[in-house]
Order: structure tokens, then C-alpha cells, then sequence
């Protein structure tokens, strides 16, 4: 399933981690030219860990779903997986994460 969601420390969390590589004098290297990488780098890490309900930002009851037979699937459809999904934002804010 997936949900948005938006939790302010676990995006500052993400962003300290990335900040390191904003240094333009690391021993004499400047390493600010690879911080766009490392954010992305990131950012596309999964965060695993519990989370606290008041930070979803749609119905928490209505999740998009989206099921893999592991019997029947074929690598390369694993390769590809793409799915529709539609959420109604109950609240006003930024939406930084899909929870799945």
C-alpha cells in the first residue's frame, strides 16, 4: 500500500545527511560539486521505521494497493513496476514521502 505523507524531521533527518558533502574545503577538496548527487542519493533511500499516523496526509483508511504474485512474476517485470495511484489530500501541506 501507499500513502502520503509529510514528517518534517525525517526530511531534515535526510537533508543533515547529504549537508556533510556541501564542504568546499575537506582537506583541501572542495566537495560541494557532488551535494546535488548525495541529496538525491538520499532522498531515494528508503526510510524504515515507524511512523506516527498524524502525519498522513490523506485518508488513512483508503491506501493505493498494488500486488505482486511472487509465484508468477518474471524479472523483468520486477524491472518495471508502474502504479497508478490517487489520493485526496485531507490536509494543507507538503507532501515529501509515499509511505509503503
Amino acid at each position: 500500500f501507499f500513502l502520503p505523507f509529510s514528517d518534517w524531521n525525517i526530511y531534515n533527518e535526510q537533508s543533515m545527511k547529504a549537508e556533510f558533502w556541501s564542504n568546499n574545503n575537506f582537506h583541501g577538496v572542495d566537495l560541494s560539486c557532488l551535494k546535488d548527487e548525495a541529496v538525491l542519493e538520499n532522498f531515494s533511500q528508503a526510510v524504515v521505521g515507524c511512523f506516527d499516523p498524524a502525519t498522513v496526509v490523506s485518508n488513512l483508511n483508503q491506501p493505493a494497493t498494488h500486488f505482486v504474485d511472487f509465484q508468477t512474476v518474471t524479472g523483468k517485470q520486477l524491472q518495471d513496476i508502474m502504479v497508478n495511484f490517487e489520493f485526496k489530500v485531507s490536509q494543507n501541506m507538503l507532501v515529501r514521502v509515499l509511505l509503503h
